[in-house]
């Protein structure tokens, strides 16, 4: 997890165990907390975690609380008090005994109110990187759930197709990325090296398409890929039906690893 990288709001805490963070509402309110498991002592039920957060506002300002592992991390800061504008990843503060937290930023600190008053520290150049890598995520995501494109661009899939290859692996080694260990120029350039594989990859499925797929399997894969289109502007659920089976059926008889399963179909063809 990179620091100073944005929390999606609905992430529940149980995914944010050993994780800190900055949050600040509309008015420039801001808290910084850190999710914990409970000392084995406290653990009532295996379902918590120990927040402990510094507040810019009210008293204690400092807090202590067991919050279910199922909340999101937005709705931990209200009941904190607080409704989050932005929510990021900040390196694991130093809790003194009393007062507020202490950020480790570079060979220095960063204190409470440095954080709270200029707010999180992140470049230009950082920021863009994550957001760059973001809509690659998000762009292949929306790929991955049409069926019609799987088909009709199948290479992008297809993990034996080289460009593809050095994509899944630039994907997996920015998923891999450590908060602890990532430099603002290692994600600059990881984030560089996974849109350039993404594109590169991307754009050599589009221009081979169907040609990728054995010559005797592409007059029914265009048919599948029509179905699948026909199955997500039906406006009538027997339509979408007869459609969905059509496109399932064409695709057992394809039998192609790359290409969308049956499970898959169901999901992106089902409203």
């Amino acid at each position: 997890m990179i620091p100073w990288s944005p929390i999606p709001p609905e992430t529940p805490l149980r995914e944010l165990w050993g994780t800190s963070c900055y949050a600040e509402d509309a008015a420039g309110r801001a808290l910084v907390a850190s999710i914990s498991l409970p000392p084995a002592a406290a653990r009532r039920a295996p379902d918590v975690r120990l927040v402990t957060s510094y507040a810019t506002f009210g008293l204690p300002r400092r807090r202590t609380e067991y919050l279910p592992d199922y909340l999101p991390i937005s709705a931990a800061c209200i009941s904190l008090g607080l409704a989050p504008r932005r929510i990021v990843r900040i390196p694991d503060p130093t809790w003194p005994r009393f007062g507020p937290p202490q950020i480790p930023q570079g060979d220095g600190v960063l204190s409470f109110k440095e954080l709270t008053d200029g707010g999180p520290p992140a470049s230009t150049r950082l920021q863009g990187a994550l957001a760059m890598a973001d809509d690659v995520k998000a762009t292949y995501g929306r790929m991955l759930a049409d069926v019609a494109y799987r088909i009709e661009q199948s290479a992008l899939f297809d993990s034996t197709v080289p460009t593809t290859r050095t994509f899944d692996n630039a994907l997996a080694v920015w998923n891999d990325l450590g908060a602890e260990h990532a430099s603002e120029d290692e994600v600059v350039r990881l984030a560089g090296a996974l849109k350039l594989a993404f594109d590169t990859a991307r754009a050599h499925a589009e221009t081979v398409g169907l040609d990728h797929l054995p010559a005797t399997a592409r007059a029914e894969a265009r048919r599948a890929a029509g179905a699948a289109r026909l199955a997500v502007s039906a406006t009538t659920d027997g339509e979408r039906r007869a459609a969905q089976a059509q496109v399932i059926r064409l695709l057992k008889s394809l039998a192609l690893h790359y290409l969308p399963t049956e499970e898959a179909t169901r999901k992106a063809l089902t409203h």
